[in-house]
């Protein structure tokens, strides 16, 4: 796998992204069960779009 400058700036916003929303969900959703909900999403999210980039599944 050849990476290049543009590979890890994706991979940092897409990580800083995830992370920071990760972080504002966390300061808005009081509630555990929603909170661990949105989590999985977030993660889901992140995992979807790194993968598309990854390989472009779609």
């Amino acid at each position: 796998m050849d990476w290049n400058t543009l590979d890890y700036l994706a991979a940092a916003l897409l990580i800083g992204g995830g992370a920071g929303a990760y972080l504002l969900m966390r300061r808005l959703v009081a509630r555990p069960g929603i909170r661990l909900l949105a989590g999985v999403a977030i993660i889901g999210a992140v995992a979807l779009v790194w993968v598309q980039l990854a390989v472009g599944i779609f």
